[in-house]
């Protein structure tokens, strides 16, 4: 063995770079760690590796070295020759707490990367090309790590808002709009018990521990499980919530991350499912909208004269989620809704009132146009719709987007009377769209004089103004998507979306 030893030194010494093994350095950040058959994704950030290589006199003579490192550094010397590499002079340069997260998982990634041999024999693939490059590094047994090129940037290590409890008899709960949480920390206050875990049902706050990273599987244990106990008589859904998180017989969940890290699915072993957001339901949509028009198809088609479409969300559990509804030219609708933790929601058994036809045919074009080509999807029992509400207070526009169809249904705040219907109906169209340096506006001369606004798809007022012209002056706006906002003396407006250069 030691003259092997020697022989490896030797080689590694005076061996020349392949073009593949040149590929291999420089810096690489910790992807996952795959043990025993199960992946464990990197939710720590930056955990880089660096390969390295120095050429002292004489020429020719290469040394190889490489760092890295997750709570505690490493340096080490490595060898590399086609897809074989081997390891060696491996040394740690601190000692981790192996009561956390980190050390947890640096535990897995050192079943590897053994500091307790003297030199280990590996093989490694790299795959792809410039910031797609990937470095997998695999050991004798099976096990194996990934790395890549750029950050990872999902975590579970956060605070989560719960959109929906799931029972394991099949009944789905939205969560409530109160603030409804979980955070997983990656750290312990008692290395007995375990990692902290903490939230609130939206009335009582709870204490727990997790387990994360304990086992050769996705998944950690809840518990002790300590929640306050105020009287919360109107909280239909913190009984639900607590009694999935705090079940001593049923306490360990799988957990996934989906959709970029945005959201987290967490399921026990009986299939009870806790879905959360990285941001909690905005509350804004609550209430009644009044609705002005509908674009189905690119066409614009305003509310009928003389009709009073509105639409309604409550908080109040309906079936599968809230309930929604409310009345257009002659016909009333209503179903369930529930929020999802993509900024969406959707619209879950929807349903018409019966009855005989409008008294009109615009009246009826209207109607079948908004309930069948925004609100309703006739191919399924529910409608994935997404929203922005763009303003604040009475001058908040609501806009809703069917997203298998793009179709829109636009809302406001305020009641339009027939006169302000009749500045609604100018139809303000953009002459061209994307704009550059001026948007301009195809309008008529009853909208000349009014106000305009300008909002940014945060929200955000960027510019106002009269409109005194059909054009106005953009040029001072960065990139990006707006909305244009055209109001009457009485906040009866029209709103547009425009792309900036």
């Amino acid at each position: 063995m030691k003259n092997f030893y020697i022989l490896l030194t030797f080689l590694v010494s005076f061996n020349l770079v392949s073009a593949q093994d040149e590929m291999l350095l420089g810096e690489w950040f910790l992807q996952s760690i795959t043990t025993n058959g199960v992946q464990h994704d990197n939710y720590f950030g930056e955990v880089p590796l660096n390969f390295t290589e120095t050429n002292p006199l004489p020429e020719n003579e290469s040394i190889f070295t490489f760092e890295g490192g997750l709570c505690s550094p490493y340096l080490g010397s490595y060898s590399a020759s086609g897809s074989a590499l081997t390891i060696y002079d491996l040394n740690e340069l601190a000692t981790c707490d192996f009561s956390t997260a980190h050390g947890k998982y640096w535990d897995k990634y050192r079943d590897i990367f053994s500091t307790d041999l003297t030199y280990q024999d590996l093989t490694y693939t790299i795959t792809g090309e410039g910031l797609d490059q990937i470095l997998t590094l695999f050991s004798n047994n099976g096990d194996f790590i990934v790395y890549g090129k750029q950050i990872p940037t999902e975590t579970i290590f956060q605070t989560w808002y719960s959109f929906s409890t799931e029972k394991a008899d099949g009944i789905f709960y939205p969560s409530p709009l109160e603030p409804t949480t979980f955070e997983i920390s990656p750290t312990n206050y008692d290395v007995v018990s375990g990692l902290v875990a903490n939230g609130s049902g939206g009335c009582n706050d709870f204490n727990a521990y997790h387990n994360i990273y304990s086992s050769n599987e996705n998944e950690f244990d809840i518990s002790i499980f300590d929640q306050t106990l105020l009287n919360c008589d109107d909280n239909f859904y913190e009984p639900t919530y607590f009694s999935v998180l705090s079940n001593e017989t049923n306490n360990t969940f799988s957990y996934e991350l989906q959709d970029d890290g945005n959201t987290l699915i967490l399921t026990n072993q009986i299939g009870e499912v806790l879905t959360f957001g990285e941001q909690a339901p905005p509350p804004g949509i609550i209430n009644n909208w009044f609705l002005y028009y509908v674009i189905v198809d690119g066409n614009q088609t305003n509310r009928p004269e003389g009709t009073l479409p509105i639409i309604e969300f409550t908080t109040v559990p309906d079936g599968e989620g809230f309930y929604f509804g409310g009345i257009v030219a002659c016909t009333g609708y209503g179903g369930s809704y529930n929020f999802n933790p993509q900024q969406t929601f959707d619209a879950v058994y929807f349903n018409t009132t019966l009855g005989d036809p409008c008294d009109t045919n615009e009246e009826n074009t209207f109607e079948d146009l908004y309930f069948y080509s925004v609100l309703d999807n006739p191919d399924d029992n529910s409608t994935e719709l997404d929203y922005e509400i763009i303003g604040t207070g009475d001058d908040a526009t609501l806009i809703v987007t069917n997203v298998s169809n793009g179709n829109q249904a636009f809302y406001g705040r305020q009641a339009l009377s027939t006169d302000e219907n009749d500045f609604n109906s100018s139809k303000l169209q953009l002459i061209k769209n994307p704009v550059t340096n001026h948007l301009e506006l195809l309008v008529n001369q009853n909208v000349l004089g009014s106000n305009y606004e300008i909002f940014s798809m945060t929200g955000q007022r960027v510019s106002n103004g009269l409109l005194n012209s059909n054009s106005i002056n953009v040029n001072q706006l960065q990139s990006g998507l707006y909305f244009l906002k055209v109001s009457s003396e009485n906040n009866v407006y029209e709103t547009v979306k425009f792309i900036k250069e």
